[in-house]
């Protein structure tokens, strides 16, 4: 999980060069897209953080629990937040979401499961038969919707994880 810990601390100085690369896009299109899509990114780093510290407040012995389901849902929250070609961001993406619906744990979690089938379905888009000037509206409202419904997911995720812990804590 390494890497992708890091691809999340360094989220601040990607918005700050992403802010800057927006400013001097004179397309106004094109800027309101891609302002889009930063905005989106931001709620899932910020999903990914409120994920992040609950995990850090529990106990170690939990990890164990959901570890699977955890670095599944690290991997989609990297392969989210990474910025690159609309193919390969949607091919990375897809393939995470496929890893988290194929964890153990999913099987008993129907209302997550639904949600991140949700985000694998806002994926299956084939733009290549699209004009590139249409292009350049549709991947970033399509990376913007996907990631919409990955903040869900993962706030239906860590609304789960907080389940857990208050069951666990009045258990002791």
């Amino acid at each position: 999980m390494g890497f992708e810990t890091e691809i999340m601390k360094g989220f601040d100085d990607y918005c700050r060069e992403k802010r800057n690369a927006i400013a001097k896009i004179s397309n106004e299109e094109k800027r309101a897209g891609q302002e889009k899509v930063l905005v989106a990114r931001s709620l899932l780093h910020h999903e990914a953080q409120q994920m992040a510290a609950r995990y850090a407040k529990q106990e170690d012995s939990n990890a164990a629990l959901f570890g699977e389901l955890q670095e599944a849902t690290v991997s989609v929250l990297s392969a989210g937040l990474e910025d690159t070609s609309f193919n390969k961001w949607k091919a990375n993406l897809t393939d995470t979401v496929m890893q988290v619906l194929a964890a153990e744990q999913m099987k008993r979690l129907p209302r997550l499961s639904k949600a991140y089938e949700k985000v694998l379905d806002s994926l299956d888009i084939d733009l290549s038969d699209v004009e590139e000037e249409f292009r350049a509206v549709f991947e970033p409202e399509c990376i913007y919707n996907t990631l919409v419904l990955l903040v869900t997911a993962v706030k239906n995720y860590c609304e789960f994880l907080e389940g857990i812990y208050e069951k666990q804590k009045g258990g002791r």
